[in-house]
């Protein structure tokens, strides 16, 4: 991060300071598996919340789709084969750990990468698409995912990001 930087936190910084702690992780992948909610988003949500980096709803739009065609063609498919490797009995379990790890480590690199593109996109918007009066949050994002508890599951998410970034 730069010293004029608009925010306190890089995007990577703030997303893996509050992603290591497990109420976090677990209502991320929470929501992830039962809405499909991309986690990388979410947690770009709240860091614009908490830097009060105030965006126009529109740029929504915009980022789930840059987001979303990047990970249905790398980090979803090497999920899936993560998965697959787990369940297959052509390898020891030490092979299969080795592989699993491997190919964790390129899903959390092509993650890295998402934000700093979403952190990027996140200054470009500052400059063409701020809103202060109703900017985008995280439940935007919820109730896009048609979330019937949109705002209970918003409020316990940020809760547990924000009594994280406390600590």
């Amino acid at each position: 991060m730069t010293n004029d930087a608009p925010w306190q936190a890089s995007l990577w910084d703030f997303a893996t300071a509050v992603y290591s702690q497990p109420q976090v992780e677990s209502l991320s992948l929470g929501l992830q598996d039962r809405h499909n909610a991309n986690v990388n988003i979410l947690l770009w949500a709240v860091w614009l919340q908490e830097e009060n980096i105030q965006l126009s709803l529109e740029v929504l739009d915009d980022v789930i789709a840059t987001v979303e065609a990047v990970s249905l063609v790398t980090v979803n498919r090497l999920r899936m084969v993560r998965r697959d490797i787990k369940e297959m009995d052509n390898f020891t379990k030490v092979q299969s750990q080795m592989i699993s790890k491997l190919i964790l480590n390129a899903e959390l690199a092509i993650e890295k990468v998402l934000l700093h593109r979403l952190q990027d996109m996140t200054l470009k918007f500052m400059e063409v698409m701020p809103d202060k009066v109703q900017p985008v949050s995280l439940l935007d994002y919820l109730k896009r995912l048609n979330l019937q508890d949109a705002e209970q599951e918003a409020m316990q998410f940020r809760e547990a990001c924000r009594s994280n970034t406390l600590a």
